[in-house]
């Protein structure tokens, strides 16, 4: 366990290896899917993937994460975007605790720091703009807007130097037929895992003409596209918010095609 900093009134900032990767899902604590089967998934999706260089920073106070920060290589299928000698912070989340009292910039300076010690020329990054960290937070640290595409903005910090990158665009995988809801599952996010499973089976409970597709990734393969994720019905994409499941499934609901 290698650590990056003691401060912030005794939050530990630890880089995670294989042993204590699963501090990487702080966030399931919050929606009580700390040990469940989608914490499980993503931990285990991790470890076999370790190879890929998949890097974890955890934040932790009195031996309990209070956020982290997950990382990989920027190329595909894990990022987005395919940048040599950079890396893609996938994910940064602190517990609504502990929100507000610098842990999410430390984070971010700790992904940084990880970058420039694996000699990387860049950081890369999607900030949503409905996301409590919008771009005005990752542009405090230094990141500027490389691409622009609706809510979502790929943003960039280099090094020194010029870069060069490609920017990979989430469509889904595959045609699906008439009134298929596919869920292209994102095994690095716990939470996501459980947004769209119960998406899943609300679907299959209310609206019986409709067919299900779910892609569940278990590792990754050596590929030039994303390891794409989200959810489409009819070939469009549908948000879903656990919160507000019932509104995604009225969305899925006015666009079935009937004949």
């Amino acid at each position: 366990m290698v650590l990056f900093c003691y401060i912030l009134n005794m939050v530990e900032f630890v880089k995670l290896d294989k042993e204590n990767i699963g501090l990487a899902f702080s966030c399931t604590r919050d929606h009580n899917l700390w040990g469940s089967e989608f914490h499980q998934k993503s931990n285990k999706f991790m470890i076999d993937n370790i190879d890929y260089k998949i890097y974890g920073i955890g934040a932790v106070r009195d031996k309990n994460p209070v956020g982290h920060a997950v990382l990989v290589d920027a190329k595909p299928p894990l990022s987005p975007v395919d940048a040599p000698d950079s890396l893609y912070l996938h994910c940064i989340y602190v517990s609504l605790r502990e929100r507000n009292s610098g842990i999410g910039m430390e984070l971010l300076k700790s992904a940084e720091k990880l970058a420039r010690s694996e000699g990387k020329r860049a950081l890369f990054l999607n900030s949503i703009g409905m996301n409590w960290m919008s771009r005005d937070f990752f542009e405090k640290s230094g990141f500027c807007v490389v691409n622009e595409d609706g809510l979502d903005s790929t943003m960039m910090k280099s090094f020194g130097g010029n870069k060069e990158f490609r920017i990979l665009k989430d469509i889904p995988k595959h045609e699906a037929k008439t009134n298929t809801l596919l869920i292209n599952h994102n095994p690095l996010c716990p939470l996501m895992l459980y947004r769209f499973t119960m998406l899943a089976r609300t679907v299959a409970e209310e609206l019986k003409e409709v067919d299900i597709v779910e892609n569940n990734p278990e590792k990754t393969e050596a590929s030039k596209e994303q390891l794409l994720y989200g959810v489409y019905f009819n070939n469009l994409p549908i948000l879903v918010d656990e919160k507000r499941l019932a509104e995604s499934v009225s969305v899925i609901k006015s666009l079935i095609i009937r004949i």
